[in-house]
């Protein structure tokens, strides 16, 4: 269809009708999948939304054009900044460090979208599912994942199996320290702060005035990241938490070493020390 350029609005115009019958039904949330995300398509279907008479999130589908984003992103509520995601390291890798740029156009009420989260047991994209099999990312890979999309202010969208969850993926998905760093009111974008090798460090200015970093092993052996607070961002004595394990650290000043799995990942919280 894209080929032949048969990807085109019609000349009848239903979607008006669909959200009104959605409202109706109570829905609060519609993703709408199509391609070319073009801005006056969307213009007419958050018009159609916001006609229905209910207050309805708009997601749109179909990694959005980044040269459009501000004028898509000022109708849709999230928006995909990529191709479907798949549970191996390449893909979650490869989405999760490559988002920066899409992190100024980012604001509460509006969201970009990495993608599903892809961890636990998980069925076929896009077919009936009675069976589900676990995701093929590896424990260090999974906290990897949730750290980033914390940091990135991602939808965290799940798509997994929850009436066999097992209590690791519960314990990715209700670690309410973590998931208070992705739901931080503020919205400040993410930042790739420091990096080496294979070693990364993000950092994400919270509401309160503290600062949340998620430390990265990107590489194939285990390691130790060393990293200068100051490079951080971080002048002076600081109280550190670390987020996964709900411990505090104790006051850290000057350098900081953080040993990592392979794709593993290390998030924390740092307060200025009064």
């Amino acid at each position: 269809m894209h080929r032949r350029k048969a990807d085109r609005v019609g000349a009848v115009w239903l979607f008006d009708r669909d959200a009104r019958q959605w409202a109706d039904w109570g829905f609060d949330y519609v993703k709408v999948d199509w391609n070319p995300n073009d801005v006056p398509t969307t213009e007419r279907i958050r018009q159609a939304l916001d006609d229905s008479g209910r207050d309805i999130v708009l997601s749109i589908s179909n990694a959005a054009p980044y040269k459009q984003v501000e004028e898509l992103g000022k109708l849709a509520n999230l928006w995909r900044t990529t191709g479907d995601i798949q549970d191996h390291w390449g893909s979650v890798s490869g989405i999760g460090f490559s988002q920066e740029r899409w992190q100024k156009h980012m604001r509460p009420g509006h969201w970009n979208d990495p993608d599903i989260l892809q961890i636990g047991k998980l069925g076929k994209p896009n077919q009936p599912n009675t069976t589900f099999v676990q995701t093929q990312l590896t424990p260090d890979e999974q906290y990897t994942h949730v750290t980033l999309w914390c940091l990135l202010s991602a939808p965290l969208i799940i798509s997994c199996d929850l009436e066999h969850i097992d209590s690791f993926t519960m314990g990715l998905l209700t670690n309410d320290e973590v998931i208070a760093v992705d739901q931080d009111p503020a919205a400040r974008p993410a930042r790739k702060a420091w990096h080496r090798g294979d070693f990364q460090v993000w950092t994400k200015e919270l509401s309160d005035g503290s600062l949340a970093a998620g430390f990265f092993n990107t590489g194939k052996e285990k390691g130790v990241v060393k990293v200068n607070l100051r490079e951080l961002g971080l002048s002076g004595a600081y109280e550190a938490r670390d987020l996964w394990k709900r411990a505090d650290q104790g006051t850290v000043k000057g350098d900081m070493a953080v040993e990592l799995n392979s794709h593993g990942a290390a998030m924390f919280r740092f307060s200025k020390k009064n």
